[in-house]
């Protein structure tokens, strides 16, 4: 019996160690830049094991990158900023009207 609470004993000693170095690390080294480099490299390893993808991959964000910044542009000079017109409060927009069809 009092084999078993040893054994028990060490055991928790070796988890008790185990927790602190990982804490001990985690305050020391910055785990989530060493998670950031680890998939950096896997992603640099598919790329080059499947070019296709690749190309594909970065044909799409970059246009869509494009895409979203011409419309934003276009969005930013129409609606956000102000007209340039003197009087904003006389600026007035014009419709043609056309008379009804009579029956």
């Amino acid at each position: 019996m009092k084999r078993g609470k040893e054994s028990h004993r060490q055991a928790a000693t070796w988890e008790n160690l185990t927790l602190a170095r990982e804490n001990a690390r985690g305050v020391w080294i910055a785990p989530w830049l060493e998670i950031f480099w680890k998939d950096l490299v896997y992603g640099t390893r598919m790329f080059v094991r499947q070019p296709a993808f690749t190309a594909v991959a970065l044909a799409g964000l970059g246009s869509a990158i494009g895409i979203n910044t011409c419309l934003f542009t276009v969005f930013n000079a129409v609606a956000l900023r102000p007209w340039p017109v003197k009087d904003p409060a006389q600026a007035v927009s014009m419709y043609p009207m056309v008379p009804a069809a009579e029956p």
